[in-house]
């Protein structure tokens, strides 16, 4: 029997291929374990529950509220770059890579906490003004349609 030549190159191959022509690796930043470690407190810091993360959240879903209650798309977005929901995300992002349960649990009880808070301040919001006639802003996020 004739011997076959193998004709495809594997994954592991063009990887290590890339790494010696340092092209592929060459885009990937270099971090040592002080900087991992100053990486790892920031995320850790980030998604603890606190004091100035529930109050900016209660600012971001207050001017929210304004902002649909005045039909105002800008407002709206304006606070969406307030909020701090973003934390959490970040330290449940590390603590599944990381398998740290410790840092996921409390990510989860804070991004959990964190948009129960937003919800329960904006429904207050909204039981406060049942007056108000209800914009366009409002109507288009309370009836979805395939355009958007």
């Amino acid at each position: 029997m004739k011997n076959l030549q193998r004709s495809s190159i594997s994954f592991w191959e063009i990887l290590t291929m890339g790494e010696r022509l340092n092209f592929f690796w060459g885009f990937a930043p270099r971090r040592n374990q002080d900087q991992r470690a100053t990486t790892r407190e920031a995320v850790t810091s980030g998604a603890a529950l606190s004091g100035p993360y529930l109050a900016m959240n209660a600012a971001a879903s207050l001017i929210a509220s304004f902002g649909l209650l005045q039909n105002s798309p800008a407002v709206i977005i304006g606070a969406m770059l307030v909020a701090m929901l973003y934390g959490p995300l970040v330290g449940i992002a590390l603590g599944l890579a990381e398998a740290r349960m410790s840092l996921l649990g409390r990510s989860l009880v804070s991004e959990i906490t964190g948009a129960a808070w937003v919800w329960a301040i904006g429904y207050g919001v909204g039981a406060a003004s049942p007056e108000i006639p209800q914009g366009g802003e409002i109507l288009s996020r309370t009836s979805p349609n395939i355009l958007g």
